[in-house]
């Protein structure tokens, strides 16, 4: 029997790290309605194409419909086809995933019989989907194919929790039950990525691995390719629990089959490079049935398949298999055991995004992805932690990006931080008026308010224009930055009491400063860079503050580029190095990737371009939306 378990960060498969490389699933010719539809040679065939392309598990749904009635009594055809299920991923080499609550599913919210008045978190409704779980888990609990558990299908979208407090409830009464029959598998939320199921201090000692579900659109490519790292990196809440992408794809009927290619070739490469311990592809054929609920209404969800509606695979069936070649070879040279990412900057995230307070209405935290991904355009790798487990920030350079405040045992922890050697830069977002973001204005930044009483502040909007009135890092004084703010801003007006000006707003109001407390440097911005890009997505006109400030705290990694097209992970090793390079831009990028430190040898592991060394720099050529991954020495 295979045992899947929480290893640190990973999940393992038999106490060993391997990256779990898998599709979501329904047959092409059944879709949802596999368990009414049954066919066992369209699944097997299914399979065998699986599993030549290098696929490792599936996730799958058992249908509330299917499996019980309205009195709670179990189908057992159904459970017989569910067995039967799993010995053909045994028999193929594929590990599954069931997932237990299936209410929303593609567009559409399903009959589930046994809850009360449609509410799943009824505590009666709880306890009639225990029994249903008891049932299932005791049949596959020891089932050789059996990898994980996932609880729910998106729940919060089939009906959101009044608070958390229902939605934590309900997962930890399911979960229980799960964990008191079957101790030897590990187990999700399988909800949202907004939801309180996936927040990784609320749910830790409940789930065993955080399950992001990513669909995101932007208007830059660039962007949207760095945040899949970035949410992967929130996600692990500083590597405290294991990340697993269940879920993430385009329909060939949104865009044309090569670019659904490049957008999962990108993606699986960003995942192994953030520390993923897999990616699940949403999914894995396109369906016949157009008129069946719910594609007649949805025709969207016809065309997310990585194999077509006839069974012939598309472009991205040969990525994915490429890509399993790669981790073969990244496996064999231990990847996660013998290299390992260091971060040497944390990125906080706010209280307030995922914990109620009275009175604090602030709940969104795009600024810690914007600055996650500023942060690696310069060369920096970043770990991102929740607020309240800050005893997990590491040595380094904290980043509190955009915030309207923090709690005031936060800023005593972090001028402690700082006196003991580390590093802050903080930036601020006035988003209430009557509000004060810190208690430690001079004790900490060395500034205090210089706004006459009632006012709401400095107003900016449009072209601003930074003038730097002081070396930082590699912006001399003299030098000027540029932002658009598309819409108006508050700034804190303060004064320095013991902090150097860094910068002003038009040669007028100082912005920037910078402070030390015993060996520690403190850099505070009025003007919250972070906000403006996440709402503009201008981020190159941010990128030379950011460059600014990583040089002068010390935090680039051994490897980085220029571009901000192009980014770099270092995997690092007793006995040599691992690159991840990953191509952002929608258009092939040559460039030089620079090194802290003197290599002798690369050897290409995988990966679409080409590497050369040419004296200590690695000359590049990426193909767009490529990953290339080099082992240096």
């Amino acid at each position: 029997m295979p045992k899947t378990s929480k290893c640190g960060r990973f999940i393992c498969l038999n106490n060993n790290v391997k990256f779990l490389l898998g599709v979501n699933y329904f047959p092409r010719r059944s879709n949802i309605m596999m368990w009414s539809k049954w066919n066992v040679d369209d699944i097997r065939n299914e399979l065998y194409i699986m599993r030549n392309l290098g696929i490792r598990a599936v996730r799958f749904f058992i249908i509330a419909e299917d499996f019980v009635d309205n009195y709670g009594n179990i189908n057992e055809d159904s459970v017989r086809k569910l067995k039967e299920f799993m010995d053909l991923l045994r028999e193929y080499d594929i590990i599954g995933f069931p997932t237990l609550f299936v209410g929303h599913m593609s567009g559409r919210n399903w009959k589930v019989p046994f809850l009360v008045n449609g509410d799943p978190y009824d505590e009666e409704s709880i306890v009639k989907f225990t029994q249903f779980v008891t049932n299932i888990v005791s049949e596959l609990k020891d089932h050789e194919a059996l990898g994980g558990w996932i609880l729910t299908n998106e729940i919060s979208l089939f009906k959101r929790p009044e608070n958390r407090e229902r939605a934590l409830a309900f997962l930890s009464a399911v979960v229980s039950v799960i964990k008191r029959i079957d101790p030897n598998h590990v187990v999700s939320s399988g909800d949202i990525l907004y939801s309180p199921m996936q927040e990784e201090p609320n749910v830790r000692g409940m789930v065993d691995y955080i399950g992001p579900h990513l669909y995101l659109y932007q208007d830059d490519p660039v962007m949207h390719g760095y945040l899949y790292g970035a949410y992967l990196d929130l996600a692990s809440n500083g590597g405290s629990s294991p990340v697993l992408l269940e879920e993430f794809g385009f329909s060939t009927l949104q865009y044309p089959e090569e670019w659904q290619a490049y957008f999962i070739n990108e993606v699986l490469y960003t995942a192994i490079a953030h520390e993923s311990s897999g990616a699940f592809i949403w999914c894995f054929t396109d369906f016949i049935g157009d008129k069946d609920p719910p594609y007649e209404w949805r025709p969207l969800e016809l065309g997310f398949g990585i194999i077509d509606k006839f069974g012939k695979p598309k472009p991205a069936a040969s990525i994915v298999s490429e890509f399993s070649k790669t981790i073969i070879k990244l496996e064999e040279l231990g990847l996660y055991n013998r290299f390992r990412r260091m971060p040497k900057a944390t990125v906080v995230i706010p209280f307030y995004a995922y914990r109620d307070y009275e009175f604090v209405n602030y709940k969104d935290y795009s600024s810690v992805l914007m600055s996650d991904i500023l942060l690696t355009m310069v060369g920096t790798q970043v770990r991102v932690v929740y607020e309240l487990d800050r005893e997990r920030i590491s040595n380094g350079l904290i980043i509190m990006p955009s915030i309207p405040l923090a709690l005031t045992s936060t800023w005593d922890y972090l001028l402690s931080n700082v006196r003991s050697g580390n590093n802050l830069y903080v930036s601020l977002l006035r988003q209430s008026f009557h509000e004060s973001p810190t208690h430690l204005w001079d004790e900490l930044f060395g500034v205090k308010p210089s706004s006459w009483a009632g006012s709401k502040g400095r107003i900016i909007n449009g072209n601003v224009k930074i003038r730097i009135k002081h070396n930082f890092g590699s912006l001399r004084t003299g030098d000027s930055i540029s932002i658009t703010i598309s819409n108006p801003i508050h700034l804190y007006e303060v004064r320095p009491i013991d902090a150097t000006i860094i910068a002003t707003l038009n040669d007028d109001l100082p912005v920037v400063f910078m402070t030390r407390r015993d060996s520690g440097i403190i850099i505070l911005s009025v003007i919250p860079f972070e906000y403006i890009i996440a709402v503009t997505e201008r981020y190159t006109e941010v990128l030379p503050f950011y460059k600014a400030l990583i040089e002068l705290m010390g935090t680039q990694q051994m490897a980085y580029s220029s571009s901000p097209e192009l980014e770099v992970q270092t995997f690092y090793g007793d006995n040599g190095h691992l690159l991840f390079i990953i191509n952002h831009s929608i258009n092939n990028v040559m460039d030089n990737i620079k090194l802290n430190g003197k290599i002798s040898k690369i050897e290409r592991i995988g990966g679409f371009g080409d590497a050369k060394l040419n004296d200590n720099i690695i000359n590049v050529n990426i193909e767009r939306k490529s990953g290339l991954v080099l082992r240096v020495e």
